[in-house]
């Protein structure tokens, strides 16, 4: 059975995915399979069984994880719901000569929640863990949280949050109350929340990373495929899923009274119990009340233990009907094939018509390449106690242990063996002053055996810690338990841990093998900023925070943990968002302007802590931008006039000296004193001082010594300059800091923007390693290996533009060059345009180092990057830590004087930095279209160039119009005449102009080449060609136009049929033409012979004779009268 192609319209196939340490999950190749057998149930553990030729498919890693993927009729679908597995067991006959293969494989999900267990935290007693008025989403994924943060579940993501589930819809549960003893498995926590009924949950997996998530749902979550929903669906999707047409090959129908019940008592923590009654009265009524019992440990609310009764009730209180239906994918319509018209947990029609959920869908492709599908729909069945065994393991499992039950022994000197399973796992937390702490939890096994192995009473233990391999060990503290939780502790830092037991007969035993585990910061999210309010006034958006949290239980002051709020834009509401503005401290607004006029834009914002812990973001607001030019005139020149009304020189209070106010500095001397003081304004702002002083104007300004403490409520400075300039929040659209301003800046390397990629070559070693001089810092050791790996995170670069990286980095490198960073800059094709540029320092201490690093010619893009150059030596590393990189700009971004109220000068001013923009510089006006092209310019060297440009005089009627095509000019009724230029084609030049409507008829074609009508292709009809000195037409020309004396001409052409030899005949002349003479030629073409007359003045006619031809001859004739002697002016 080959599953490499898509065999049939529906098909199955089974896909490795392999796993590398930097990049995650990955697509891996097809297995060549003989059967798949994949079931699906809703909200339970999917299976998957496959058999292999050991020929074809040798023996798989260990733990090899695959995907199911389904060819729904129009592509493969990779990663359907359900599909991820671990093949965590295989068996095979050894005497088998076919050698068969089958491998079983459980849901990733269910299989990682199986083995991440409920730890120690701040808030534990007594060996318990309590969640209060808590969603499933909140007690699910603080749990995922605080495992992954100890290293489990890499690339398993949460497709749920602590208030909506797996759809985005707000929790319907959120009042739950739960205590979970240590040590549980989390696949227990779960599956006790499914039992209660306050949750369902699947597993997905993502295209993009290929990595998976664990989603989780409100209970009843899925499509309703009973009714038609081909109008909201892709093409071809959306019909009504029924069986009642469907060709089964089995039908069976299951029914069972086995679980049923009309009473349930509920027993919770301590006394508390809740007996939920349903007795209907059915034909089961001589029964009785039929009684149930749910042990519901961790339940100490009467509200939680009555809906976990009334849960148990409502699946219990009638007979259960189990259906099935077994048909082949391929012999029915594409909405009966699963993952394309109906998944487990939607509702379908079966065959009598009746609305049913679909609880498990089995795919079956055997040896024949068949595919049979089995749908089960109805109640799924299971028997009554292991249903309540599950329906207690949301708790506690088990009461708590009292003492040893081992009798002392005598005191003895015996020496107690050394603890083993020495375990240490860690939490972060937020310590009272707002700091992060970290909490060690320590526990071993119990030492009963000496070292001669006997058995030995244990009355306590011993813990030393230390915090490196070259500290000593100094005391913790003795333990009779054996779980120890420790704090605070600093996180980032290493702490070993080694224990020891001591005998009833006082005698202390050998140490354990120490232990050591990277003190952890806390990971759970902060709570969201309150949504914020978004206003506009004349094109600025102000996007305003009051500094509030949204907290379980509504808004809340920021706890001291929290360290700012960022504010994100994007141009639709679920769409990509970038970071804008300042970060806000605390209450605050965000300026945003560069938004074009009625355009419409989204905010939203989100909390950091001090660690970086980002919190889900707020709400998103929309708002239309609107701005008025015409407004911002008005508003400027109404400010000018009200000055212009109020300047008028101002006498002091003293009576002797006044001030004045202008916009002019100061000037002139007349009915000036001593102390008189002028002010030069601009607008209404000062912006020039004077004194009169012995009959001249002395500039004056305000030391700082006068202004020692100044309070401000706003203050508009020239230039401010100082030692020290200290603000809780400075907003600037750009700050010039030295010689560059801030562009994109990556934080610490711990919270990058995007990911580290490897390029090429699998580094040795690419870890995330503590220092003790910066904390941790990415640490990069390779072995004789050239090693490149570069961030995912792109930032634009104009060819030109120049960057500084900066950062801390130390290499143990024997040669200069071994160990490179820098920028790596690429076209917009992704072509990489650069190479290595910057060699880290090799002091063997951390150094401070700064790049600066040149955009080359058809940048479009740069991305950061790490180098470890080919090398025979083996161990060579590098640390490097908070790097960033930065656009440099000249430090003047506008120099004194460029800009006078009306003029700027040395700009550049573009709509962009690259791509499709208009940019007015030192050479002119340019347009560019999208791939940096000059498409329109506008020089200063008067040319003007308009690539593929169309010129219109007007819209339409009588204009002209320039094109590529040429020029044409239009009548007021839109006929049009084009003068364009040709190339007749090889040989001699044949250039040549035509004027006229159409390429080939109806014009004048003026040419540069002298030759034979051949060389024009023949003459068209009505065509007129004029070359070098000869003009020719291809047939005889109406030359009675209009015109009149002093250049009267006309001409015309006939036939006359011969009755003898010579016939005389009349030519009708244009009447008014002729005010003199004219002279007047006949040209027969029959005879080949031509004849002259005067026609006298106003003439309308003459005569013609002496034309001889035949009897019978009809002689075809052109004549051309011409004016001789004019009236006036030449003739």
């Amino acid at each position: 059975m080959s599953d490499f192609v898509a065999q049939f319209p529906y098909d199955i196939r089974v896909r490795m995915v392999d796993y590398t340490e930097h990049l995650g999950w990955a697509v891996g190749r097809i297995l060549t399979l003989q059967t798949i057998d994949f079931t699906a149930p809703h909200s339970a553990t999917p299976v998957l069984i496959v058999k292999a030729s050991r020929e074809v498919e040798p023996d798989l890693p260990g733990f090899q994880v695959v995907d199911v993927e389904i060819y729904d009729g129009d592509k493969w679908v990779r990663q359907v719901k359900n599909g991820r597995f671990v093949l965590s067991r295989d068996d095979t006959d050894d005497a088998d000569p076919a050698g068969i293969i089958t491998y079983r494989g459980v849901s990733i999900a269910d299989w990682l929640l199986q083995r991440a267990r409920v730890q120690w935290s701040m808030s534990a007693a007594e060996g318990e863990r309590t969640w209060r008025a808590a969603t499933p989403g909140r007690i699910l994924m603080s749990l995922m949280n605080e495992a992954q943060a100890r290293g489990w579940g890499t690339w398993f993501y949460q497709g749920f949050s602590a208030t909506h589930d797996g759809d985005g819809v707000p929790w319907a549960t959120t009042d739950l109350e739960r205590t979970y003893r240590l040590g549980i498995p989390y696949s227990q926590v779960l599956d006790g929340l499914i039992q209660d009924g306050v949750v369902e949950y699947a597993t997905d997996g993502f295209e993009v990373g290929f990595h998976h998530s664990l989603k989780l749902y409100n209970p009843g979550t899925g499509i309703d495929r009973t009714v038609d929903r081909r109008s909201v669906s892709p093409p071809g999707r959306g019909a009504v899923v029924s069986m009642a047409s469907v060709p089964v090959a089995q039908a069976p129908v299951k029914r069972s009274i086995d679980d049923i019940r009309t009473r349930v008592t509920v027993q919770g923590e301590g006394d508390l119990r809740v007996t939920v009654e349903d007795f209907v009265g059915t034909d089961l009524a001589h029964f009785g009340q039929l009684e149930s019992w749910v042990a519901a440990g961790g339940v100490d609310k009467p509200a939680d233990a009555t809906k976990i009764g009334e849960h148990s009730l409502a699946e219990n209180t009638v007979a259960k009907t189990e259906m099935s239906f077994t048909y082949d994918a391929n012999a029915v319509p594409a909405h009966l094939w699963p993952w394309r018209g109906f998944e487990p947990g939607d509702w379908i029609l079966n065959r009598s018509g009746q609305k049913v959920r679909v609880f498990e869908v089995m795919l079956s492709k055997g040896e024949d390449s068949q595919i049979r599908v089995t749908v089960l729909v109805g109640d799924r069945f299971s028997a009554l106690l292991p249903s309540l065994a599950k329906t207690q393991s949301n708790a506690r499992i088990g009461a708590g242990s009292g003492g040893s039950g081992v009798v002392p022994s005598p005191n003895d000197a015996r020496i107690p063996v050394a603890p083993t399973g020495l375990s240490l796992s860690n939490e972060g937390y937020w310590d009272t002053d707002g700091a992060a702490r970290g909490s060690v939890t320590i526990t071993w096994d119990e030492v009963t055996m000496a070292t001669q192995g006997t058995m030995i009473v244990i009355d306590q233990y011993e813990l030393w810690s230390r915090e490196s391999l070259t500290e000593p060990w100094t005391r913790m503290t003795a333990a009779v338990d054996r779980v120890v939780h420790w704090f605070p502790l600093e996180p980032a830092t290493m702490f070993y841990v080694r224990a020891r037991a001591h005998s009833k007969g006082g005698v202390w035993g050998e140490w354990s093998g120490p232990q050591g585990v990277m003190v952890a910061n806390p990971t759970d999210l902060p709570w969201p900023p309150t949504t914020a309010v978004v206003t506009q006034d004349m094109g600025a958006v102000s996007v305003a925070w009051d500094g509030l949290l949204d907290s379980d239980v509504g808004p809340v002051a920021p706890p001291k943990q929290h360290k700012h709020v960022i504010t994100e834009q994007s141009d639709s509401e679920t769409g990509t968002y970038l970071p804008v503005g300042q970060q806000l401290v605390s209450a605050g607004s965000v300026q945003v302007t560069g938004i074009g006029h009625a355009v419409t834009v989204w905010f939203r914002q989100r909390s950091v802590d001090r660690v970086g812990n980002i919190s889900d973001p707020s709400s998103p607001v929309s708002i239309t931008v609107e701005w008025d030019g015409d407004r911002l005139g008005q508003m400027a020149q109404d400010v000018i006039d009200a000055v212009e009304a109020a300047e008028t020189a101002v006498t002091s209070a003293n009576g002797k000296n006044r001030v004045v106010w202008s916009l002019d500095p100061a000037s002139g001397t007349t009915d000036f004193i001593d102390g008189d003081t002028w002010f030069q304004r601009d607008s209404s702002t000062v912006i020039g001082q004077w004194e009169f002083v012995s009959g001249v104007w002395e500039a004056r300004t305000i030391n700082h010594q006068v202004l020692a403490s100044i309070d401000l409520g706003k203050a508009t400075v020239g230039q401010l300059d100082g030692t020290y300039i200290k603000a809780n929040t400075i907003t600037t659209q750009a700050l010039a800091v030295g010689d560059f301003e801030n562009y994109v800046h990556d934080p610490e390397l711990s919270n990058p923007p995007g990911a580290w990629i490897q390029e090429y070559e699998p580094a040795q070693s690419l870890i995330w390693t503590p220092n003790s001089t910066v904390g941790l810092a990415w640490r990069l050791n390779a072995n004789g290996q050239t090693v490149r790996v570069r961030n995912s995170h792109k930032f634009t670069a104009v060819p030109g533009e120049k960057f500084q990286i900066d950062g801390t980095g130390w290499s143990n490198a024997t040669t200069a060059t071994s160990f490179l960073i820098g920028a790596f800059f690429y076209d917009a094709a992704g072509t990489s345009l650069s190479s290595p540029n910057f060699a880290v320092p090799n002091t063997g201490v951390l150094t401070p180092f700064s790049i600066e690093a040149t955009a080359p010619a058809n940048s479009a893009y740069g991305t950061l990057f790490i180098q470890m150059q080919t090398s025979a030596t083996s161990g060579l590393g590098y640390l490097l830590h908070d790097m960033s990189v930065r656009r440099k700009t000249t430090g003047q971004l506008i120099v004194d004087g460029a800009i006078d109220g009306k003029t700027i000068t040395g700009a550049v001013v573009r709509t962009a930095a690259s791509g499709q923009r208009v940019q007015l510089d030192s050479t002119g006006l340019k347009g560019f279209n999208a791939a940096g092209t000059a498409q329109t310019t506008i020089g200063t060297n008067g040319l003007l160039t308009a690539i593929g440009a169309t010129i219109e005089s007007a819209v339409s009627g009588q204009r002209v119009v320039l094109s590529g095509a040429g020029l044409t000019i239009y009548d007021p009724s839109g006929l049009a005449g084009t003068i364009r230029g040709f190339n007749d084609g090889a040989g001699a030049p044949k250039r040549w102009v035509s004027i006229g409507n159409n390429a080939d008829a109806q014009m004048i074609k003026v040419g540069d080449f002298d030759g034979p009508d051949s060389a024009w292709s023949g003459l068209n009809a009505g065509e007129y060609r004029v070359q070098a000195d000869t003009m020719r037409s291809p047939q005889y020309q109406n030359l009675n136009g209009g015109r009149s004396a002093p250049y009267a001409m006309a001409a015309g052409f006939g036939s006359q049929l011969f009755s003898a030899a010579t016939q005389n005949f009349t030519i009708t002349l244009p009447a008014g033409r002729f005010t003199n003479s004219a002279m007047v030629s006949v040209m027969g073409r029959a005879t080949n012979q031509g004849v002259s007359f005067n026609a006298a003045a106003g003439a309308t006619s003459i005569s013609v004779f002496g034309f001889n031809g035949a009897d019978g001859l009809t002689v075809p004739y052109q004549w051309i009268a011409v004016q001789m002697t004019p009236t006036s002016g030449p003739g």
